[in-house]
């Protein structure tokens, strides 16, 4: 048997010892501010602001979607001839750890890592030479 004392109580003069309360607002911090779960990234992000500057002209990306077997759809808009066209391009994505997902388009010849961040309905996908894009869920 264990002396008493040695053992920690979570009641502190009838309350909730202050230890306790400070551990349950780390916890609860740590999980609002950027930890990932795949639940929370399935589903359909409209981009807010995903352009690229190539050799053909602007590429956007007008939305990205999340599925929970693996899969992920982008919706790809290019005007290289002054016509918009928007062509979807499907691939796959898992979670590397929890803040990292690894997105592979072309049958995997084609992958990037890019850190996650997600605040409420907002998702922030930064690529390794920190360029980031934002995206709002609807769904």
């Amino acid at each position: 048997m264990r002396p008493q004392h040695l053992v920690p109580s979570f009641q502190w003069h009838g309350r909730l010892a202050p230890w306790a309360l400070a551990l349950l607002s780390c916890a609860a911090a740590a999980m609002a501010c950027g930890l990932t779960s795949e639940s929370a990234l399935v589903g359909r992000w409209d981009a807010s602001q995903a352009t690229v500057k190539t050799l053909l002209g602007d590429i956007s990306i007008s939305d990205i979607e999340f599925f929970k077997e693996g899969t992920v759809t982008l919706k790809v808009v290019s005007s290289p001839f002054g016509n918009p066209v928007s062509v979807p391009v499907t691939g796959n994505w898992r979670f590397v750890d929890r803040e990292r997902v690894r997105l592979e388009f072309g049958g995997g010849q084609f992958p990037a890592i890019y850190h996650v961040s997600m605040m409420g309905d907002e998702l922030t996908l930064t690529d390794q030479s920190n360029q980031s894009w934002k995206f709002r869920k609807t769904r």
